[in-house]
């Protein structure tokens, strides 16, 4: 699978260079499913590279700024420590990593690289505007001058060293990883104390955790595999999920979904809820894990959970509108912030999803705060927790009791 990315905006295609290769990307079981025409592949692809979006209003690009107090304290940390890390640097400060970023640009600031300074792991911790500098990944005869020059088109290079990180993490982390224990987690923490101490809490109450791919899509990946994995021997909660699933398709048409779309997406999904209802003797966990690393499913299934959010968001447009910053509207934020691949997602997200689909989810965050424990967070709020996820800066993983 290969991912192409234009102006910023992402979408998945099949094999080969053109349109047609899309169909692959629509299994069809035995049931009967439409497969879609490669018109209708053709116009989904270019709505996603010219909107962010698969609907209709155009996304509206909205940037952090950053004041000159802000460059000062970035500048000053990064001269006290010339290696500390961008993600270490964003949890610091309070701003976003790619903020953190475009800070550095700003200061004409070239950070040393090292295996200590930074990884694909630090980089787990942010997902949004990925736009590192080419210095800290490339060889160093790729290293451009770090000399401001404004006869350069700034937005353009930064388009471009997002695009050389994104195939960098595609290349070498998994959409979904392995199970693994919280010994790597703590060592990626080694010499800071309290978030030591935070790793050590979260490992008295869980289990294990799952590492899922830094994209902007780690939300909907983590909650879709937690979720789905569980279902797999709970057939009374599974029947209740495949029931609300199935309608859930016609719910949006009904909001002003294109029917086109949400068709394609829902059938995708559908069939690999069908595949989990077979049970672990004939659909395993390892079949799951294995069809969670195919993009082509991976990524249908993200899709259509954004739908089915931002349905929901629309539907209780009343509500969630006093969540929203600015004179944004809930159809406004949905376009920008909901229905786009590779965008993050925060509490209203979470709220939205799990309300929609009646799945309890406990979000433990780790952060600097002063608390020595792992604070956890119910969606919604009095639920019992079906998914545990870990939430770091930017990223989602998943937990397991």
């Amino acid at each position: 699978m290969k991912r192409v990315a234009d102006n910023g905006n992402a979408f998945v295609r099949a094999g080969g260079e053109r349109t047609a290769g899309m169909t692959g990307l629509f299994k069809v079981s035995q049931r009967s499913v439409r497969v879609p025409s490669r018109g209708t592949i053709h116009r989904l692809v270019n709505k996603l590279r010219e909107t962010g979006s698969v609907l209709d209003k155009k996304r509206k690009r909205r940037r952090t700024v950053l004041t000159e107090e802000t460059l000062d304290d970035i500048g000053q940390r990064l001269e006290n420590y010339p290696k500390k890390s961008l993600s270490r640097l964003s949890q610091q400060t309070g701003i976003s990593y790619g903020s953190v970023q475009r800070a550095t640009k700003l200061l004409q600031l070239k950070l040393e690289t090292s295996s200590s300074s930074i990884s694909l792991r630090d980089m787990s911790l942010s997902s949004r505007d990925k736009t590192t500098l080419v210095e800290i990944m490339g060889d160093e005869k790729q290293v451009p001058s770090t000399k401001f020059d404004p006869g350069v088109n700034q937005d353009e290079l930064i388009m471009q060293q997002q695009r050389r990180i994104e195939k960098e993490i595609s290349e070498t982390t998994a959409l979904v990883g392995d199970m693994e224990g919280f010994s790597t987690l703590e060592e990626e923490y080694a010499g800071d104390d309290i978030y030591c101490q935070k790793v050590r809490d979260l490992a008295g109450k869980y289990k294990s955790m799952r590492r899922t791919r830094p994209d902007g899509n780690c939300f909907f990946r983590a909650f879709s595999y937690a979720y789905l994995e569980r279902l797999l021997d709970n057939h009374e909660e599974y029947e209740r999920f495949r029931d609300l699933a199935a309608k859930s398709k016609d719910n949006l048409v009904a909001l002003g979904f294109p029917q086109f779309t949400v068709e394609d997406f829902h059938d995708t999904f559908m069939e690999v809820v069908d595949n989990v209802g077979q049970g672990p003797t004939k659909f395993s966990q390892n079949d799951l894990h294995k069809l969670f690393n195919e993009q082509g499913y991976s990524d249908y299934i993200v899709v259509y959970l954004r739908l089915i959010t931002s349905g929901q968001l629309q539907r209780d447009s009343d509500f969630y509108q006093h969540f929203i910053e600015g004179d944004r509207s809930v159809a406004d934020f949905c376009h920008q912030e909901v229905e786009p691949m590779y965008k993050e997602s925060d509490h209203i997200h979470i709220i939205a999803l799990s309300t929609a689909l009646n799945v309890g989810v406990r979000v433990r965050y780790m952060d600097r705060g002063e608390a020595s424990e792992v604070i956890a967070h119910d969606f919604p709020e009095g639920s019992h927790p079906a998914v545990h996820l870990l939430y770091r800066p930017g990223h989602y993983d998943i937990l397991y009791p």
